[in-house]
């Protein structure tokens, strides 16, 4: 019974602490322009995909239920808008012991976004995420457009709201 009580406990501190699309404690306003390895071997620099348009960063794992669930639709997301620019980098926070499900997961699934393994979750401390699943939507110059923390169905409304608005951005530059 005790146990119950101190798992309750952290799942509230949990949930308060996550509540509302600033609870990274995140004061980020422009992200680090980080060079990684992709799992096909590919590197990829954050730069570089923004001059084509929106990217969004998904910080998840394979351990993660609500990033299971929201992984499907980011695929579709990515596959609606890739066309116009937008880009899609999933950061898996899988440690030693569960990074071989990743590449299985995304084969299984068919995903065809840019995944990248942090292992050792450098790139989470970079870019101060705490919580599972993470979102940032990252625009010109390395600026953060939009932050969202968790996942529950309807959440992918307002992400993809965000993902036109930050295209309509890009058209009206070019």
């Amino acid at each position: 019974m005790r146990r119950f009580w101190l798992s309750a406990t952290l799942a509230v501190v949990l949930v308060v602490g996550a509540a509302g699309s600033d609870a990274l404690g995140n004061d980020l306003k422009r992200v680090p322009d980080v060079q990684v390895r992709s799992l096909d071997g590919k590197l990829v620099r954050l730069s570089k995909l923004t001059e084509k348009g929106p990217v969004l960063l998904n910080f998840w794992a394979t351990w993660c239920a609500p990033c299971q669930k929201e992984l499907p639709y980011l695929e579709k997301l990515f596959t609606r808008y890739r066309e116009r620019g937008f880009s899609l980098l999933a950061i898996s926070e899988d440690g030693e012991a569960t990074a071989s499900r990743v590449r299985s997961l995304v084969r299984g699934r068919r995903f065809h976004f840019t995944v990248v393994l942090d292992r050792n979750q450098e790139l989470s401390r970079l870019f101060r995420v705490s919580v599972l699943p993470t979102s940032l939507l990252i625009g010109k110059d390395l600026q953060v457009l939009w932050e969202h923390v968790g996942y529950t169905p309807g959440d992918e409304r307002e992400l993809e709201e965000a993902v036109i608005q930050a295209l309509k951005g890009w058209q009206k530059a070019e």
